[in-house]
């Protein structure tokens, strides 16, 4: 039988125990922080078409979600030049480093991703998002 000061230190241990699995999970693998921002979706914006921007490579850090349409879409000041990777999720988006997309543009086509802006120049740089299509 534990004492009282045995259950207390039984049950910290527990509670320590929870919140380093928890704090792993969110802070995981570059899937982690997809699924997080998934589920705050609702079920009718994940059916739209989307981009997620993160703030670094490797799809890591800050997440932004835009919607795409045919329409050009011109990202909000806090997000232009700020995105170092980008998931397009079943959607082909047109990333455009000026704002309007008047251009240069670039296509990321369908689960796609591109993990590594700065390969294609584009590194912090996107201000306007449109669909390829």
């Amino acid at each position: 039988m534990l004492s009282s000061s045995g259950k207390s230190v039984q049950f910290l241990l527990i509670l320590l125990i929870l919140g380093i699995v928890c704090l792993r999970s969110s802070i995981g693998g570059k899937t982690s922080g997809r699924r997080l921002l998934k589920n705050k979706m609702t079920p009718e914006e994940l059916r739209k078409p989307f981009v997620l921007l993160y703030e670094h490579e490797s799809f890591r850090g800050k997440e932004y979600v835009q919607f795409v349409t045919k329409a050009c879409s011109n990202l909000p000041t806090e997000y232009k030049d700020w995105a170092s990777s980008v998931d397009t999720h079943r959607s082909c988006a047109s990333v455009c480093t000026t704002e309007n997309c008047a251009g240069p543009c670039y296509n990321v086509y369908s689960n796609q991703g591109l993990s590594k802006l700065r390969l294609i120049g584009f590194n912090d740089k996107i201000k306007s998002i449109k669909s390829c299509f």
